[in-house]
């Protein structure tokens, strides 16, 4: 089994909602919630109605920094 570290690194960049609710193991309701409330910054680049994406980055300081809960 792969460490968190492993698991991380495997990531693509950016990440779709689906793909780090994977990750974390939340559903994905929570992702978008963390988003809209800004615990997690994303972007929508075709915007409003496309996709969201995560960058590698903002997830790594939402997981390490400000933790879980956060």
């Amino acid at each position: 089994m792969k460490d968190l570290k492993e698991r991380f690194e495997s990531l693509p960049d950016p990440l779709s909602v689906k793909e780090v609710s994977g990750f974390l193991r939340c559903h994905e309701n929570t992702v978008v919630r963390w988003i809209s409330s800004g615990k997690l910054e994303a972007c929508q680049p075709a915007g409003k109605g496309g996709s969201i994406r995560i960058e590698k980055s903002a997830l790594a300081h939402k997981i390490f920094k400000d933790g879980m809960n956060g």
